[in-house]
């Protein structure tokens, strides 16, 4: 999963380098949105958990912490978020693991505003 994670945020603070806030946000905090979707699940009893890779990766509380809010932040746009909320619309990473063929595949879906 880390090669994952470490190319989605290299994705991140490239376009970020390019189009965004030329340089303002730090790799290590694109590493933290890359997280994003891949932190935890509602079980079948609709109890939050922490997917195995996320803990085992940050087995410190407050990095987990810090990573969903950081998340949460630029998800919402509100005053704590580093990034400027998009007006052209959103990028979606999915990460997903097929059952019948033992790969992971990603996928990045960007959705224009209507």
């Amino acid at each position: 999963m880390p090669q994952f994670i470490d190319a989605i945020a290299y994705s991140l603070w490239s376009w970020d380098m390019a189009y965004g806030s030329k340089g303002q946000i730090p790799l290590s905090y694109m590493k933290d949105l890359a997280w994003g979707g891949m932190t935890s699940y509602k079980d079948e009893n609709g109890i939050i958990r922490y997917y195995d890779s996320f803990k085992e990766r940050f087995p410190n509380s407050n990095d987990r912490y810090r990573i969903e809010r950081n998340i949460k932040n630029e998800s919402d746009g509100n005053w704590s978020a580093k990034g400027k909320k998009c007006s052209w619309g959103k990028i979606h990473y999915f990460l997903s693991f097929d059952k019948h063929h033992p790969v992971w595949r990603m996928a990045v879906q960007i959705r224009q505003k209507t």
